[in-house]
């Protein structure tokens, strides 16, 4: 009986550490997509003629567009 829980137990100990395994490199991937997507779509300077030279524009994730007097 002693050794049955002790075989029960070291096989779920196995099987929890590949899932802990497997959520890690999981966590980094998408850790890396988001750091790489914000290096792409990160504030970029946008000219607008239409406000003038006393503003400064840059536009985000290629979406929002911010603008703030200098």
């Amino acid at each position: 009986m002693q050794q049955e829980y002790l075989d029960r137990r070291a096989s779920s100990t196995i099987s929890w550490t590949g899932a802990l395994r497997v959520l890690l490199i999981a966590g980094s991937l998408a850790a890396g997509a988001c750091f790489c997507w914000l290096a792409v779509a990160g504030p970029a300077p946008v000219a607008n003629a239409a406000l003038g030279s006393d503003w400064q524009c840059s536009k985000t994730a290629f979406v929002l567009t911010t603008c703030r007097p200098l």
